[in-house]
């Protein structure tokens, strides 16, 4: 009996069909999407009203002419944040005051005779004013509590030897002790023993003829020494500069407005 054999083969490699393109289509499904919302957000752009862009109105015409309209500085009116400030310092009788008592101009000075940055600023604004200005001094410590500078120039004014002190004070360099100014006021005239007795006077008001000023100072917050005012407007170097002083002095002697517009040109460049 012919025995019949098993024959086993290899097994036949199936042919498996491709794997579909998923990130192609994911791909193009997206950029579907996207043109939709695109689309969409067209529409409701093109059809809703919009505020006029002051940007577009400007470069659309002479983009030179109204600068103004895109200007951050244009967010306010010219004049807002432009007017000076003024403040009351009625002269006292205390006050060293040189110049026609009936100026139309008045220029009110607080410093600290022994600040030197002071004195040489001080020096700078009387030479930018014009004449017949009358000048008022009042003392403003450039150091709080530290009264010695303005307790001594009080008593040169009693004794009559005050151009001679102001000339030496002038003349130093720099801050000055109490010592140097005791030693300058014994040179202008008044002897140191003189000095020792009207500063340890309580009776003679060396230092209550400087309480008004300080305390009106105080409470106007006053900057440090040393401050300028025409007639109550401060000299602050923003709305105010110190290089039209003498301008601002001719405007209130001929009662014309303290600023104008053209003060302000090369600022707002």
């Amino acid at each position: 009996m012919v025995g019949i054999r098993r024959v086993v083969g290899r097994p036949r490699r199936v042919r498996q069909a491709s794997a579909f393109p998923l990130l192609p289509l994911l791909a193009a499904v997206l950029l579907t999407l996207a043109a939709v919302r695109l689309g969409s957000w067209s529409w409701h752009w093109l059809n809703m009203p919009h505020a006029s862009n002051p940007v577009d109105e400007v470069l659309s015409g002479n983009p030179f002419k109204d600068m103004a309209l895109v200007h951050p500085k244009a967010a306010l009116p010219p004049e807002a944040g432009r007017q000076p400030w003024r403040v009351v310092l009625p002269a006292q009788p205390s006050n060293l005051q040189f110049g026609n008592p009936s100026a139309a101009v008045v220029a009110t000075v607080l410093t600290d005779p022994a600040c030197g940055a002071c004195r040489a600023q001080v020096d700078e604004w009387l030479k930018k004013l014009p004449r017949g200005v009358r000048v008022v001094y009042k003392f403003w410590p450039a150091q709080a509590q530290r009264l010695t500078p303005g307790m001594l120039l009080e008593l040169a004014r009693r004794k009559g030897v005050t151009a001679d002190y102001l000339q030496r004070l002038d003349r130093a360099d720099g801050d000055l002790s109490d010592t140097e100014m005791l030693a300058m006021l014994e040179q202008a005239g008044v002897p140191l023993d003189a000095q020792r007795a009207a500063l340890s006077d309580a009776n003679n008001g060396l230092g209550k003829v400087l309480d008004a000023d300080l305390a009106l100072a105080t409470s106007l917050k006053m900057p440090p020494p040393p401050v300028l005012t025409l007639n109550g407007y401060v000299i602050d170097g923003q709305v105010l500069s110190e290089d039209k002083i003498a301008t601002y002095a001719e405007r209130l002697a001929n009662h014309q407005p303290l600023t104008q517009d053209s003060d302000y040109w090369l600022m707002d460049k």
